[in-house]
């Protein structure tokens, strides 16, 4: 039996790289200083692309095009004395508009250039960014553990 304390069930979670040029798009919660990518939690009887594309409405208003699965991603980290274990599936997304403005009041978004940037997290998503850049390719699925403690 295990100790849901120390081994909470996966949240899962669908995530966007959604480049234009050399720039990703990340968001952050006002107030933090690190960004993520765009997308969020799978409802329950949701599948991943629904749960993307349904984040990306509620919090930019743009209708994306859902690409392939290019990465998946665990997470394991602690925050305010919980602990969490996620699974990010990030798919590759294109959005017609680059001029994005947040609809939810406590997100932000921002492009940032690949060669430079801020703190993200998961933190494999930085890693997986590096290795790309310096191979010259493009995305390609990989799966790495991070425990932030």
């Amino acid at each position: 039996m295990t100790d849901a304390a120390t081994h909470p069930e996966p949240e899962l979670i669908a995530r966007a790289l959604i480049r234009h040029n050399t720039r990703l798009l990340l968001v952050r919660e006002k107030g933090k200083s690190w960004w993520f990518l765009p997308g969020g939690h799978r409802e329950p009887g949701e599948v991943l692309e629904e749960a993307l594309r349904r984040e990306l409405l509620e919090e930019l208003g743009a209708d994306a095009r859902l690409g392939s699965l290019r990465s998946v991603i665990e997470h394991s980290y602690t925050d305010n004395g919980a602990h969490h274990y996620e699974v990010n599936f990030l798919f590759e997304v294109t959005l017609d508009d680059h001029d994005v403005i947040s609809r939810e009041d406590h997100l932000e978004f921002g492009w940032h250039d690949m060669d430079s940037l801020p703190e993200v997290r998961p933190g494999p998503v930085v890693h997986a960014l590096s290795a790309s850049l310096e191979s010259g390719t493009s995305w390609y699925p990989f799966k790495l553990n991070q425990v932030d403690d």
